[in-house]
């Protein structure tokens, strides 16, 4: 597994993508809704210069 965030790295982290306009996704019975939200969030966390995690 990849490396660890510690609090102040993750409260960062949360902070980026508070800033990018991420949002909560709550629910929906749309398959698209789930998929555009995961869309958005890879493109977030590719601004945010994040390491892909290893499989």
């Amino acid at each position: 597994m990849g490396s660890m965030l510690n609090d102040h790295e993750r409260k960062f982290a949360i902070e980026q993508l508070k800033a990018l306009g991420a949002m909560i996704f709550e629910a929906s019975t749309y398959p698209l809704d789930a998929e555009a939200c995961l869309n958005l969030l890879k493109k977030f966390f590719e601004l945010m210069n994040c390491p892909k995690e290893d499989s």
